[in-house]
């Protein structure tokens, strides 16, 4: 039993790492059960692993993102059937909104909110990266019922690994003075909806989306940077040019950035290929302007180190009992 308690607790360990690099809020209660007020649902109690919160950049509206923590073994991943995982937790994502108690657990004041369901499954063999898309595209829809505001977010073992080589990275450029404290993650404009351009907190949209976009000033420097996590291997010219568009598009390619692509798992010909498509997309826009053509010229691809998460079950059982 301590043993399976140890490999369930690596999830909550590496989700903590991840997420508050991206500054979500961890709420206080852990591992809390808490009353059912659905009938529908037949269920005395919901569980609820860990309660994340971020305020949405375009309406500034609390996201709670109720987490459902998995930490299994290759060979568990395989033989899962993740319906019945779904749908327990769609049925926690659609009584918490109306749940007296959970309300008093999680959210602490009469705040605007809406909540969110993440199924967080972490392979702590690291025996497993492929992607899981099957098994996701088998999932029985009409299991899922949530209120129409809301989503069910599943983040997979190659999701996870992604995002804790970028928080790492994140981590190192601090450390290398390559990014302060204060940096912010980009929010392109959207029709009809206001937006500050940027906010500290990345939502499930960005840490979901092809690419992290963020945004710094260093300390004593009027430089601005642009740090870019591009997910893609980039096989492909005409990606690197559809990504160059969208920094253009949303005035990212100005003469006061400084702009750097991360890559994690690169193909081999990225570099070159990206030149190519710089290349190709100067010429494609006729861009004669002196600054414009340096900006775009002087943006780095860089490969950054592929880490796998390591916990000792040892360890972990030590720390609990030392509590």
């Amino acid at each position: 039993m301590g043993e399976t308690n140890n490999i369930s607790l690596m999830a909550n360990l590496i989700s903590d790492e991840i997420f508050s690099v991206f500054n979500w809020v961890s709420c206080p209660a852990l591992d809390q059960n808490w009353v059912c007020v659905e009938v529908e649902h037949e269920k005395e109690k919901h569980p609820a692993d860990v309660v994340f919160y971020y305020f949405d950049p375009y309406t500034n509206i609390k996201n709670y993102i109720h987490t459902d923590l998995k930490s299994f073994s290759k060979s568990t991943i395989e033989n899962t059937d993740l319906d019945e995982i779904i749908k327990s937790l769609s049925m926690q994502v659609e009584c918490s909104e109306n749940s007296p108690e959970w309300q008093k657990l999680y959210s602490t004041e009469q705040d605007n909110f809406v909540v969110h369901g993440m199924l967080f499954i972490y392979n702590h063999d690291n025996q497993y990266l492929k992607p899981i898309s099957g098994k996701i595209a088998n999932i029985d829809t009409n299991l899922i019922n949530i209120p129409r505001h809301s989503r069910i977010v599943i983040f997979t073992p190659a999701d996870i690994h992604w995002l804790h080589n970028v928080a790492n990275h994140i981590i190192y450029l601090k450390g290398k003075k390559q990014l302060s404290d204060n940096y912010t993650f980009f929010y392109p404009q959207r029709k009809s909806q206001a937006t500050i351009g940027k906010s500290k907190y990345a939502t499930l949209e960005v840490l979901t989306s092809p690419w992290i976009i963020l945004e710094d000033t260093l300390p004593n420097k009027s430089e601005k940077l642009i740090t870019l996590f591009y997910r893609p291997s980039g096989e492909e010219e005409d990606e690197f040019i559809y990504l160059l568009d969208y920094l253009r598009q949303n005035s990212l390619l100005e003469e006061d950035y400084k702009i750097t692509i991360y890559q994690l798992d690169q193909d081999k010909f990225a570099p070159t290929i990206f030149d190519k498509a710089k290349i190709r997309y100067i010429n494609n826009l006729d861009i004669t302007d002196e600054k414009l053509l340096n900006i775009i010229n002087n943006i780095n691809l860089l490969k950054i180190n592929n880490i796998k998460s390591s916990f000792s079950e040892v360890e972990i059982g030590m720390k609990e009992r030392t509590k």
